[in-house]
């Protein structure tokens, strides 16, 4: 993995990413505190790299503090159309699926009579 500007700085850290069609971005969070210490702003449409963090960059302020409101606010809420959290699991949990049209019908073996 490649290395960020927070690496070997502080151990008791995780980060918190969001990622929409053009940007990603990402807060470093103290454990137990939550408090923010690091943040990432990625424009994708130009740097595909993500090797230019745009977050202290005043230009971006607008577009930065709506990623943090959609970080804020969770990653159900940030979800694309049409896709739903298929649990009720705690914060952090992943588990996600598309929307079907219609029920998933499971073969069922045929009844011994």
């Amino acid at each position: 993995p490649r290395k960020t500007e927070i690496d070997g700085k502080r151990k008791n850290i995780e980060g918190y990413s969001i990622r929409t069609k053009d940007y990603r971005f990402t807060q470093w969070r103290e454990r137990g505190t939550d408090k923010v210490v690091f943040e990432e702003f990625y424009d994708n449409r130009k740097d595909h790299t993500e090797d230019k963090n745009h977050a202290p960059n005043p230009v971006f302020k607008t577009m930065v503090d709506e990623h943090r409101r959609l970080l804020r606010a969770g990653w159900k809420k940030a979800l694309p159309p049409g896709v739903e959290n298929s649990s009720e699991l705690t914060k952090g949990d992943d588990a996600w699926y598309y929307k079907p049209k219609e029920p998933r019908r499971v073969p069922q073996p045929p009844r011994n009579q």
